[in-house]
């Protein structure tokens, strides 16, 4: 039950962001002020009169960025948080226990350590993306 929950959440999400890149209204090109996108002003079609990309590549790389923005950011700073606050908690219970001391160090470290992971993921997403699209 839960793993469905979570799929429909991400599932949801995944909807929101495509549906909000392609929800600008326009009548010509200079309405569209999203960079890659080109006003469909044909008549009768689904996306008629929508700001939509001009590419299928720029299309992939705005969900991508939304769901960043949008999801992992929030997750990774909201998991730093909250094992910034066990490891203060554990600390703070260690009553002088040093292995309780040392368990607490540990995870500040791997908190630093994630931080850094997480930073240099996203610079690497930075730099392929520019090359490839």
């Amino acid at each position: 039950m839960k793993h469905k929950l979570i799929s429909l959440i991400i599932g949801l999400i995944f909807l929101s962001t495509a549906s909000s890149v392609l929800a600008v209204a326009c009548t010509n090109n200079t309405q569209c002020t999203t960079a890659g996108q080109i006003c469909d002003n044909v008549t009768g079609g689904a996306l008629a009169g929508t700001c939509v990309p001009a590419s299928a590549t720029v299309w992939i790389t705005g969900i991508i960025e939304r769901f960043i923005s949008i999801v992992l950011w929030p997750v990774f700073i909201g998991s730093i948080l909250i094992m910034l606050l066990v490891a203060g908690i554990v600390f703070v219970t260690a009553s002088g226990d040093p292995s309780k001391i040392t368990m607490a160090k540990n995870m500040v470290m791997y908190v630093i350590i994630g931080i850094i992971v997480g930073i240099l993921a996203y610079s690497v997403y930075g730099f392929i993306s520019r090359i490839i699209f």
